[in-house]
């Protein structure tokens, strides 16, 4: 409709201009509700994906830790000569799926081991600074001199 404006004179309201959409382009209520639907599956499949992912790596970091076979574990994946191919496919071959999440898991293991060897070489480097300054110059000098020989 229209209002009268306070000087007396018809305010007219501006409308869009209709715009031809062809019936393939047009998208139905239906459809855009069931495109909604799926993209609110799809996400909520992403979100359990990553879950399992990160109790996976929980997990993982647990045995790590607990594993008291240490000698085993560095046999096992010292060897980083492994070639790991990073591929990425939207192919949904089980065997696929199955060899990407082996080779994630690899990977994932050896980001612990390595995260783990680091806070070792930090503690050691530490404990190592707090005996050397709790020693007396003269005895620091004689380390010192007995290193450099």
């Amino acid at each position: 409709g229209s209002e009268e404006s306070s000087e007396g004179g018809v305010e007219v309201l501006a409308m869009p201009k209709p715009v031809f959409v062809a019936k393939h382009a047009r998208v139905t209520v239906q459809a855009k509700e069931a495109a909604e639907e799926r993209e609110r599956a799809e996400e909520a499949s992403r979100a359990a994906a990553a879950r399992g992912k990160r109790a996976e790596s929980r997990d993982i970091l647990e045995k790590i830790v607990q594993n008291d076979d240490a000698a085993a574990f560095r046999e096992d994946f010292d060897s980083n000569t492994l070639d790991i191919p990073d591929f990425s496919s939207d192919d949904d071959d089980p065997a696929v799926a199955e060899t990407e999440r082996a080779l994630w898991r690899l990977r994932e293991i050896r980001r612990v081991k390595r995260d783990l060897a680091a806070d070792a070489s930090r503690r050691r480097e530490r404990a190592e600074a707090a005996r050397r300054a709790a020693l007396s110059p003269d005895t620091r000098d004689r380390e010192d001199r007995a290193k450099a020989a």
